[in-house]
């Protein structure tokens, strides 16, 4: 398949339009979006509904946009058996996986209070673990992913995601590629 923006070999969702700096006070500027007649046709489309796919544009646009996050619906589970299905955020260069303790809470996870190094993340911000516990992560069809996989616990992970609900020709264009199907509801 081939951008329906620029016809190369990438998909629409990932067409970035380049964007501007102004040399005075090096504020950035999105370009113009690309020409109707480029753009599919989408018969519900809004501009608040305007879909970004890299971070370089959450700070300089307006809260009209939102960046989807890859995520999967997952069954998490103790070894006592309590269970839920819980959006999970599929971060590939993470190097720990972690819970938000309301999860931890509704599962009765067993924590242990582990010396566990504070998490660094944007700007170095440091985040400390409320606790460290093991739970069994499987897909919704039973296949299991992880025993008695360790977790670190946090306060929260992230606000609601995405920010805004997304419309319904965006999850039409997205069908049978995500692991989420609720991806587009915050």
């Amino acid at each position: 398949n081939s951008c329906r923006v620029c016809m190369k070999r990438h998909h629409t969702l990932l067409h970035f339009n380049k964007p501007e700096w102004t040399s005075s006070n090096k504020t950035f500027k999105p370009t113009s979006n690309p020409s109707p007649q480029s753009k599919p046709a989408t018969p519900h489309s809004t501009e608040t509904n305007t879909l970004s796919t890299h971070v370089g544009t959450t700070s300089a646009t307006s809260q009209n946009r939102t960046v989807l996050l890859a995520t999967a619906l997952v069954n998490v589970s103790t070894s006592s058996g309590h269970s839920i299905v819980v959006r999970a955020v599929l971060d590939s260069a993470s190097q720990s996986t972690i819970i938000s303790e309301h999860c931890a809470n509704l599962i009765y996870s067993q924590r242990s209070s582990v010396r566990v190094p504070d998490i660094k993340g944007i700007s170095s911000a440091r985040v400390k673990p409320k606790g460290v516990s093991h739970v069994n992560i499987s897909s919704l069809s039973g296949r299991t992913l992880a025993n008695s996989h360790p977790v670190l616990i946090l306060d929260k992970i992230s606000n609601n995601m995405p920010c805004v609900k997304l419309t319904s020709d965006i999850k039409a264009q997205l069908k049978g590629y995500i692991a989420d199907p609720t991806f587009d509801t915050p």
